[in-house]
């Protein structure tokens, strides 16, 4: 494979290498560390009807994979928003193939038929028979990595967007006028600091963090990912046992986009990317806040495991020569799960009429009814995008979009409800009022009768 690059020296000595990646294959540096590289195609859709990119329905397509967590998590706001019937989507074949035969590179191809393999679809706007193929129609001059997802313009015939980052807040509030539940606000004012601040280490020591594991080429880069990853899966386990979500007790952007990496977590980067020290399963209350999430209406209908894991023992030979497929460990994350437990303690808690509609064991409750969410005002087009995403690096910190997805490639905001310690501690102090106000009840009517005896 022929790749443009540049080598990086420090005193006469090369350091690092940067090749202009045509997948996440290419992105290793000299220390044998996985560097991802950014993303280039950076529009933004605009509820302004004046805007370049107006947010209208029936205009833009979205093409992602199953397989992709960067792409998934777009799915996923397209699933939980209601947007289904104002942006349509296609999703390619699992496993990496030609995309040209003049070539070798491998990436995102699209089936021939409906009928090749459950789950993908033959491109319906361009008739592209790969995701290179609509780079290359957007951009003559295009060179890097042909990655999902991308957001097409069917009016300009060009992509809008291959960062998962900003296309998610793009769904989040750009096209609420037309959204079937547009009162979801997954990244509210008043949660914005603390959601930001929560994507950065997610993105750099979990949703990256696994693919620096996976990629590493030498044991120092690996040994340092490893370690980075754990410390980030402790750190959310002890977030979690004290309240119900990472940002407190309102779902949010931060919890997306760490479920689609832990959804994948034992199924695929426990043996693939060697990330074996720990399984989710190990963890209870990550265990469990995975099956919760996966269980919010929309959600279960964006994974697909036989997709995953067919892309990623599928498509890395120099990790998986023979492309065999694990045949587990097929966790069922549909079963009961126990975070409903938080929403019941605190609705002990407090004071009598004082559970609003953002309470999460209010909207959950049965899982069948939409996510209200607090009111407030959506965020602006111009927010720069956290820190992770399907593409790159968004402007503060560097998430290049695109993972082995991506081929080819100050004020602590806080929820009404206190997500501290404190909740178990206003139930234990409930607890104790309860049980001590009917021992002096007790108390009271024995004096009562041994007054009574005594006369």
């Amino acid at each position: 494979m022929n790749l443009v690059g540049w080598r990086i020296f420090k005193n006469n000595n090369p350091v690092a290498d940067y090749q202009m990646a045509r997948s996440a294959l290419d992105e290793t540096s000299l220390s044998g560390a996985f560097v991802r590289t950014a993303s280039v195609f950076r529009n933004f859709i605009s509820r302004d009807p004046n805007s370049q990119f107006p947010a209208e329905p029936g205009r833009y397509h979205l093409y992602i994979s199953y397989a992709c967590p960067w792409a998934s998590r777009c799915l996923a706001y397209l699933k939980i928003k209601g947007l289904e019937k104002a942006i349509s989507f296609t999703s390619v074949k699992p496993i990496w193939e030609r995309t040209k035969e003049s070539d070798e590179h491998m990436g995102w191809v699209f089936p021939a038929s409906d009928t090749e393999l459950a789950g993908a679809e033959p491109d319906p706007l361009n008739g592209a028979k790969s995701i290179r193929e609509l780079y290359e129609l957007a951009s003559t001059n295009y060179t890097g990595k042909y990655t999902v997802p991308v957001l097409w313009d069917k009016r300009l015939k060009t992509i809008v967007s291959n960062e998962s980052a900003e296309i998610i807040r793009m769904f989040n509030t750009e096209f609420n006028d037309i959204a079937e539940n547009a009162a979801l606000d997954l990244y509210p004012p008043h949660l914005q600091s603390q959601i930001d601040q929560t994507n950065e280490w997610i993105y750099d020591k979990i949703n990256n963090g696994v693919y620096k594991c996976g990629f590493a080429r030498k044991q120092e880069p690996y040994d340092e990912a490893v370690k980075q990853l754990y410390e980030a899966l402790d750190k959310c386990e002890e977030i979690l046992s004290k309240q119900r979500y990472l940002c407190g007790n309102t779902l949010s952007e931060a919890d997306i986009r760490l479920f689609v990496t832990i959804i994948r977590f034992d199924e695929v980067y426990a043996v693939h990317f060697k990330c074996n020290k720990k399984l989710l399963r190990e963890y209870p209350n990550l265990f469990n806040y995975t099956k919760e999430i996966f269980q919010v209406p929309g959600m279960s209908s964006t994974v697909n495991i036989d997709h995953i894991k067919r892309h990623y023992y599928g498509s890395h030979p120099s990790i998986n020569p023979f492309g065999i497929i694990p045949s587990g460990p097929d966790i069922d994350f549909s079963s009961p799960h126990d975070r409903d437990r938080r929403g019941r303690l605190r609705a002990r808690a407090e004071p009598l009429g004082t559970a609003t509609a953002s309470d999460p064991f209010l909207h959950y409750r049965t899982g069948s009814e939409p996510l209200p969410t607090p009111p407030g005002k959506p965020p602006t087009p111009g927010t720069p995008p956290d820190p992770g995403s399907s593409a790159g690096t968004p402007p503060r910190e560097p998430d290049p979009a695109q993972s082995a997805c991506g081929n080819p490639s100050k004020r602590f905001a806080a929820d009404r409800i206190s997500s501290s310690p404190v909740d178990s501690l206003q139930a234990s102090s409930l607890f104790s009022f309860v049980f001590s106000s009917a021992l002096q009840r007790f108390e009271l009517r024995f004096a009562v009768r041994k007054s009574r005896f005594d006369v």
